[in-house]
């Protein structure tokens, strides 16, 4: 009897286990939805949820209200105005989730379980897109939403608003063309929508209503812009940078004021080199600048350039190049620190050193020139720090931010907000290129340094407008050289000597009867040729070089060293 009794208690217990727990639905969806003219549309959701056997704590919902829309973003800027639950006030949490306002109903301490009414009131005045091109305006509203994991038994829609030209509605999951609805009111300004079957999880019930454009308020191009800026607060970016980056060049890139005032000089003023005038006048040590360098160590007695006989281009048929050696006179004293790295590169391994020929030490020793120089300028109170280091800066990490800050405005914000990011780096770059600056001694000498530049420069015929003008000697186109070169003066200087017999006694070769436009030639082609050899720099496998065309010891990947200790 006892085994019977409880046999049957057993399987009592095993049944009731086995019943199945009432799970969640919506019983009914319904919208009353009211457009004034004026585009402020209100929304009140009236949602009957039956919790089934669960307890919970109330409902969320979320609604979109952020949408990309030209590769910017829109929003609708959804204000929540009341919410209830089964007629009474009901603790409200509004916040917001990606793209989403999310609003939350009931208390944290709080459960309840079986069937509720919620009630929520929203609205917004953006969610009329207009469309001038065919003179009406439309309200595209999804009813629902197709976020629901629950079903939804009954779905109704109310639409008060203006009167409209043409209704239409759609059912099912997202992008979904069925119409599964019936729509009630024709073109009055009351239309009733409903779904005329269930809704699973997933789908929903979306409508959209036409306008006549003199039925709805339009909208001004400056509150458009408006808008598109509150939309879209990365708008501000570029501004903000460009504000920002003013103010900063303002304070430490701003040169200083020298005279106002030019003066020819006849003389490098201070007996500056060519390198240091170059350097403060272009903020930069150009291969022009390092041509010139090499030949004022020239005119210093420290080496000789030898042009010889043409040879054969072996890169053109027919063609011949011009062949130069430069020669070391004695060695080096009272050189400043970057002429000093030049001549050390040049003459790295023997006394002659034909330039047709690599040098790789010397391509080595001008990147510390260039830096050494710089360091000149600014250990004679002329320049601040490196122009080079300085820009440096000011361009990687612009380029840096954009490229960490890549994915997430793309993303969260689209590709125009991508492209302010870029232009906010663009200005960054183009004030940070112009962050070096002389100091206040340097702005004075750039106005010497420039008035010496005129000097070479200026034409034959105005030169009878200087005061004191030095007598023109033959020996003074050799001396001068150099700095019209650093200047990019050579020609109009060798024009000042034109019917005179100049031979500048660094230049040596086959130079019988030559003008000083024929050594400016030469010089010329001295620089071209040095540029495409000796100042180049050794190729690497890391940029795509091949060892077997100009490769070298010290080239291709890895590197470094080492040794004990």
């Amino acid at each position: 009897m006892k085994k019977r009794i409880f046999g049957a208690f057993f399987a009592l217990a095993i049944s009731v286990f086995a019943m199945p727990a009432f799970a969640e639905t919506i019983n009914s969806f319904h919208v009353d939805a009211t457009l004034k003219s004026n585009r402020l549309l209100t929304v009140t959701e009236t949602i009957n949820y039956d919790f089934g056997d669960a307890s919970r704590h109330g409902l969320f919902r979320l609604i979109p209200e952020r949408y990309a829309r030209n590769g910017a973003t829109y929003r609708l800027w959804l204000h929540v105005l009341d919410a209830t639950v089964d007629g009474k006030s009901v603790q409200t949490q509004v916040s917001h989730e990606a793209n989403n306002i999310k609003v939350r109903l009931g208390n944290p301490k709080i459960l309840v379980t079986g069937k509720h009414v919620y009630t929520i009131t929203y609205e917004t005045n953006r969610a009329i897109n207009d469309f001038p091109d065919e003179g009406e305006s439309e309200l595209y509203w999804n009813i629902t939403g197709n976020g629901w994991s629950v079903p939804i038994e009954k779905t109704s829609t109310t639409f008060t608003g203006p009167n409209h030209s043409k209704t239409i509605c759609f059912t099912g999951f997202a992008g979904s063309q069925a119409q599964d609805c019936k729509i009630t009111g024709g073109e009055s300004q009351t239309v009733q929508v409903e779904a005329t079957r269930a809704l699973a999880a997933g789908e929903g019930l979306t409508l959209a209503i036409r306008f006549p454009a003199e039925n709805i308020q339009p909208v001004s191009l400056w509150q458009n812009i408006v808008n598109f800026l509150f939309d879209n607060v990365w708008a501000f970016i570029p501004v903000i940078v460009l504000i920002a980056m003013f103010s900063l060049w303002w304070r430490f890139g701003k040169e200083p004021k020298g005279t106002g005032t030019i003066i020819a000089q006849y003389e490098a003023p201070e007996g500056l080199t060519p390198g240091l005038m170059a350097g403060l006048l272009d903020q930069r040590v150009s291969l022009q600048a390092i041509t010139a360098t090499i030949l004022d160590l020239g005119r210093r007695n420290f080496l000789k350039v030898v042009f010889e006989d043409e040879e054969a281009d072996k890169t053109r048929w027919f063609k011949k190049k011009p062949k130069f050696v430069l020669k070391k006179l004695r060695e080096p004293e009272g050189l400043l620190p970057y002429e000093q790295e030049i001549f050390d590169g040049l003459f790295a391994k023997e006394d002659e050193v034909d330039i047709t020929e690599a040098n790789y030490q010397l391509a080595a020793a001008i990147t510390k020139a260039r830096k050494k120089l710089f360091e000149e300028l600014r250990d004679r109170d002329l320049f601040g720090k490196n122009p080079s280091l300085v820009r440096g800066l000011w361009l990687v990490w612009p380029g840096l931010a954009i490229f960490m800050a890549f994915p997430f405005f793309l993303d969260i914000y689209g590709p125009l907000a991508l492209l302010a990011l870029v232009i906010s780096g663009a200005i960054v770059a183009g004030f940070g290129w112009n962050m070096p600056r002389m100091t206040q001694k340097g702005a004075l000498m750039r106005e010497k340094i420039e008035g010496f530049k005129l000097y070479l420069s200026v034409a034959e015929k105005d030169r009878i407008a200087f005061h004191n003008a030095p007598e023109k000697r033959p020996e003074q186109f050799g001396e001068l050289l150099p700095a019209a070169i650093a200047f990019g003066a050579e020609e109009r200087w060798a024009k000042h000597f034109e019917g005179l017999d100049v031979h500048p006694r660094y230049l040596e070769g086959r130079t019988q009867n030559w003008s000083a436009l024929s050594y400016v030639g030469m010089v010329d082609s001295f620089h071209q040729a040095s540029t495409t050899t000796m100042y180049r720099t050794q190729s690497s496998a890391g940029s795509g070089g091949s060892g077997f065309s100009s490769g070298g010891s010290g080239g291709g990947f890895g590197g470094g060293g080492g040794g004990s200790w």
